[in-house]
């Protein structure tokens, strides 16, 4: 016999590890009518039932009614189990953070600028794949997509691997093309010079 209780039992419904809170006070209700804090993790005996309702064989949607858990919820505890054999949360409060060094600033550039198609998932698997971070190490795809989209940092504008080299715009450059008798260079292609009445006058003709 089962030490846990029948499926249906109310005691093991996601508002069973609260009594004594509300939804107005510390937390709100889902769309299955169970309670939860945002943020905060499910508690062991749900996640152990979780565990136990999947090894009888019952589909995650069907767990997710029966508790009164969201279907979310429940994929992530059994995608963890599966994964890692564990049931135990995650870390609250977010990944730690990652500081991102000029060196690998630097490289993620220097792909950009190699491969200008290249995504930054793709680059992230590179860095990787380069030695260049470690898989704990390596920026996440929003990060690198923010270090493409900004400047570039001042005093690295020389440096032959960044993209976007500043180019003096061409001034007064002589082009080899003549209509009629009449020589005219860049400034005048670009309509920055005075006009020839004369030269517009045997072009139209």
């Amino acid at each position: 016999m089962s030490y846990w209780p029948a499926y249906d039992s109310p005691q093991w419904t996601a508002t069973s590890y609260a009594p004594s809170e509300t939804p107005s006070s510390m937390g709100d209700v889902n769309q299955l009518g169970g309670f939860f804090v945002n943020g905060r993790p499910l508690p062991m005996a749900l996640r152990v039932r979780i565990i136990e309702l999947h090894h009888s064989g019952i589909r995650p949607c069907d767990i997710s009614r029966q508790l009164r858990i969201s279907h979310g919820c429940v994929s992530k505890i059994l995608s963890r189990y599966v994964e890692r054999g564990s049931i135990e949360p995650g870390t609250i409060g977010g990944s730690k953070p990652r500081v991102t060094t000029p060196k690998v600033v630097e490289y993620i550039r220097l792909l950009k600028y190699s491969d200008p198609g290249i995504f930054s998932w793709e680059i992230r698997d590179r860095l990787v794949n380069d030695g260049i971070c470690s898989k704990d190490s390596v920026p996440s795809v929003s990060s690198i997509s923010r270090i493409l989209r900004s400047k570039t940092p001042k005093g690295l504008e020389s440096l032959p691997f960044l993209p976007y080299p500043k180019c003096p715009p061409p001034q007064n450059i002589a082009f080899p093309m003549q209509y009629g008798q009449h020589d005219f260079n860049f400034n005048s292609i670009r309509g920055c010079g005075q006009p020839d009445n004369q030269m517009c006058t045997s072009l139209q003709s």
